[in-house]
């Protein structure tokens, strides 16, 4: 959908309202998309096309639905119903979703230093980091870094896989502050993890689904 990605929302919403309104669930979320943007938004008009496409299943608008929710945007704020649908985004392999449940139970377990919070927010990151975002590792290090689970070894092991992802190359500085007996064993673990990473195919994003759009037969 080139009028999408070119931010000519007006025009590229005219264009999909027909399919959309026939049930066209692709184009119920690039329309969801478009009443987000800044010079074309409408929060209410949003929630409405992402809730039809979350109807059919889409998991990127069950993730939009999601936040709408979350942040009262287009819908009464409401917490149950928000994180109701990024879990059954998460579920469906949503990393956008993994990550924003991963954030929340992170900011639970600052808060609270709850080490069951921590851990949830690992769960959420590690499932993100295992679909191909490799910023979860940095966002696992970091859980791991403080509170209540500090885990300066575990905190380490994902900082190097972190640098991993970006570099592929080998790297030393995550273990520093490691004795010198574990660092070893740290950089075999983190290239354990890393391995589990690079062999997956580059995670897709939402604008992915918009380039590939097209129009249904009549």
């Amino acid at each position: 959908m080139s009028l999408y990605t070119q931010s000519q929302f007006g025009p590229a919403a005219s264009a999909l309202q027909p399919y959309a309104d026939k049930g066209d669930y692709r184009a119920q979320l690039i329309l969801g998309m478009a009443y987000l943007q800044k010079d074309f938004k409408d929060d209410a008009k949003s929630v409405h096309y992402f809730k039809l496409a979350a109807d059919q299943g889409d998991v990127d608008a069950m993730y939009f639905l999601g936040r709408a929710y979350l942040d009262g945007k287009g819908v009464p704020q409401n917490t149950t119903i928000g994180e109701s649908y990024l879990t059954k985004a998460s579920e469906a392999g949503s990393i956008a979703a993994l990550r924003e449940l991963g954030n929340r139970h992170a900011d639970f377990y600052r808060e609270s230093n709850s080490s069951v919070e921590a851990l949830k927010a690992i769960q959420y990151y590690e499932k993100a980091f295992l679909l191909g975002e490799g910023s979860a590792a940095l966002m696992i290090s970091s859980t791991y870094g403080s509170g209540s689970i500090s885990d300066k070894y575990s905190a380490a092991v994902w900082n190097a896989v972190f640098q991993l992802t970006k570099t592929s190359q080998k790297t030393t500085d995550a273990f520093q502050l490691l004795p010198v007996a574990q660092r070893d064993k740290a950089m075999m673990d983190s290239y354990a993890l890393y391995s589990k990473y690079s062999s997956l195919k580059p995670a897709k994003s939402f604008l992915d689904k918009v380039r590939k759009y097209r129009k249904p037969a009549e």
